[in-house]
């Protein structure tokens, strides 16, 4: 997507759906890197936390992005309006036309510029990647989310009852 360009006026260009991917990227991070078991209440209650844990995995290092109002910023304003409604919260522009007003707060109004936010993730993420992938721990969260997420299509769906026996991921083939 970041390769699209804008249109002549200098709208489209698939800010949101890029934006919404990131974010949804920081949120799978934060689980795979979560500290403890996935359950059923757990998946469904506890976004922010897998959210933050994200954000905290991937940026705490980069500077511009360690800011807890940055963080909520990106969370409340940006994701849940997007997640929600596919509509940023007020005050929040996506503009690929200015490059040097990404996370700028002007007049009230804060700038994301989406391919500057995309490179930042991508190298964010290639520093922890192998990493996670190497972590039988991330594995484990894998398995659970994956289990949890079939238990709740199968409930559903009326299909079949799962074998609890067997892990939906095979051990030791982490995905990338």
């Amino acid at each position: 997507m970041s390769q699209i360009e804008a249109f002549e006026n200098g709208y489209g260009a698939c800010g949101y759906p890029m934006l919404m991917s990131i974010l949804s990227g920081i949120e799978l991070i934060g689980i795979l890197n979560y500290p403890s078991t996935i359950s059923a209440r757990l998946l469904k209650h506890s976004s922010n936390e897998f959210f933050i844990n994200g954000w905290n995995k991937l940026f705490s290092q980069q500077t511009r992005y360690s800011t807890e109002a940055t963080r909520k910023i990106f969370r409340q304003l940006l994701r849940n309006g997007l997640a929600h409604m596919y509509l940023s919260k007020p005050n929040i522009v996506i503009t690929r036309s200015h490059v040097e007003a990404h996370l700028k707060t002007e007049n009230g109004v804060f700038f994301i510029h989406p391919i500057v936010f995309f490179n930042d993730f991508e190298n964010s993420y290639n520093a922890i990647k192998t990493e996670m992938i190497q972590s039988t721990e991330c594995q484990n969260r894998l398995n659970e989310i994956l289990y949890l997420m079939k238990s709740e299509s199968v409930e559903l769906l009326g299909g079949k009852k799962l074998d609890l026996t067997k892990p939906v991921y095979a051990i030791g083939t982490p995905l990338s």
